[in-house]
C-alpha cells in the first residue's frame, strides 16, 4: 500500500513505506544523535506520523458517512414501519461508542468537505 500525506499543500510519499509501523518505531525509539542516518530516521518518523494521522481523518469521515447512512435508513424505516429502524440506530450508536469517534467533529468536518466541493 502506497502511503502519502499532505505538507504544506504538498502530496509526498512516506519515505519509509518499505518498513512497517513497527519498524519505523523502532527505528526512532534507538535514535541517538550521532547515527549517521538521524536525519533520514527522523523525516522517516515525521513523514509515517503524518500519514497515519492523515489515514486516521479519512477513516473517521468514511465511518461518519456511514453512520448517517445507517441513521437515514433507520429514518426511512420508521417511515414504512419497519421494525428494522431500531436496530439500524442501535448498530450506528455502537459503532459510534467501540470506535470512540467523535462523532460531532467528524459530521462537522464531513459537511465542511462537502460545502468546499459545492
Amino acid at each position: 500500500m502506497s502511503r502519502t500525506f499532505e505538507l504544506r499543500g504538498t502530496v509526498r510519499k512516506d519515505s519509509g513505506e518499505d518498513l512497517s509501523d513497527d519498524a519505523v518505531a523502532s527505528m526512532v525509539r534507538m535514535l541517538c544523535r550521532s547515527d549517521l542516518n538521524h536525519e533520514l530516521v527522523c523525516v522517516m518518523g515525521r513523514d509515517r506520523i503524518l500519514s497515519l494521522s492523515q489515514q486516521c481523518l479519512r477513516l473517521e469521515d468514511a465511518l461518519c458517512t456511514a453512520i448517517c447512512i445507517i441513521r437515514n435508513c433507520a429514518g426511512i424505516a420508521d417511515i414504512h414501519c419497519q421494525k428494522s429502524g431500531d436496530n439500524l440506530r442501535r448498530w450506528a450508536n455502537e459503532l459510534i461508542e467501540e470506535s470512540k469517534l467523535d462523532f460531532d467533529a467528524a459530521l462537522s468536518r464531513v459537511n465542511d468537505k462537502e460545502g468546499d466541493e459545492e
